[in-house]
């Protein structure tokens, strides 16, 4: 892959096609392994889903809910 420097001094690689089509056909066929087991909530970096499928579940899904909490766990 050419790399090429950046600013300060950060290598950006760019991809030539054949890479692209190796990255596409390893995506495809991971993909087809996977996706099967994936939970039907999981929304994100999915095929056709995203944060707008999300929301339409929820309100489907959490119909009677009046409230929502909201929390922030930290590590330390």
């Amino acid at each position: 892959m050419p790399v090429c420097r950046y600013g300060d001094g950060v290598p950006v690689v760019v991809p030539v096609n054949e890479d692209a089509l190796v990255l596409e056909l390893f995506r495809m066929l991971l993909e087809a392994i996977y996706e099967p087991h994936f939970s039907l909530s999981s929304h994100g970096f999915r095929p056709h889903r995203s944060c707008h499928t999300s929301l339409l579940q929820i309100k489907r899904e959490f119909t009677k809910a009046d409230w929502l909490i909201k929390t922030t766990f930290t590590l330390r």
